[in-house]
């Protein structure tokens, strides 16, 4: 197994409270599999997102990557990527596109030369759709589609071997959000990347999940392979109903 969660508590307090978000959350995620973290707003999935990206830390339970307990380390950080739902979270609105998707090699130390740069950039650039033009405007030069693929060429860019996708497409035209996903989808094929996807679009779950989790209430309630996910309907999901036969 690529990524596996496993019995993940984690509480925030607000004011002189304590809130419980998640409840013993575990899932996983094979390589080259595509897997969808489905539920309804607030039920926990982006900070149960956040928790296996190590950006937020769990009060219990552990993530493991390839069978090892998970440290935020640069290797880390570099094989495993996210794609927020909001592209101008990833993009600096100073900066170039280029700038922005050639970041991260430099801040790994990918390239030695200005020309391996932008032969790199250039080459994901093409990957994902956007024009040599494209690299030499700023974010808000750029359409809502033409940001998202800046973004997802942006956590390309580093080979990673499993990319964590909050929602990315929500935001986008209807038309957009197909081509984006199909991009990401052939992306896949050839690459092998992994992903786990955050929607509560049930339309979209089953149009690209592998296997879905269920999540309501900061706990995950069900696992779903592919097969099983027609003639289900959102509300039938939450309240754990299966189709009568």
């Amino acid at each position: 197994m690529l990524m596996k969660c496993v019995d993940i508590f984690k509480s925030f307090k607000v004011g002189r409270r304590k809130v419980e978000v998640l409840k013993g959350c575990s899932i996983a995620v094979d390589e080259s599999e595509t897997v969808v973290l489905f539920g309804e707003s607030g039920c926990g999935k982006t900070t149960l997102a956040r928790v296996i990206l190590m950006l937020v830390k769990p009060d219990t339970g552990k993530v493991l990557f390839k069978g090892r307990e998970v440290k935020p380390t640069r290797e880390f950080r570099r094989r495993v990527q996210y794609i927020p739902q909001n592209p101008n979270e990833a993009l600096n609105p100073r900066w170039r596109i280029y700038d922005s998707i050639a970041e991260p090699l430099r801040v790994h130390s990918l390239v030695e030369t200005r020309k391996e740069e932008f032969d790199a950039v250039a080459a994901i650039a093409e990957k994902v759709g956007l024009k040599e033009e494209h690299l030499h405007r700023k974010p808000s030069e750029l359409s809502g589609g033409e940001l998202q693929r800046a973004v997802i060429a942006r956590a390309l860019i580093l080979e990673p071997e499993f990319i964590v996708c909050d929602e990315p497409t929500s935001m986008l035209d209807v038309s957009v959000q197909a081509a984006i996903l199909r991009m990401l989808m052939d992306i896949q094929r050839k690459t092998g990347v992994s992903y786990l996807f955050i929607t509560h679009d049930l339309g979209l779950a089953m149009a690209i999940a592998d296997r879905m989790y269920v999540m309501n209430g900061g706990r995950v309630i069900r696992e779903l392979r592919r097969e099983e996910l027609q003639g289900l309907s959102t509300e039938s999901l939450i309240r754990c109903e299966l189709p009568r036969a």
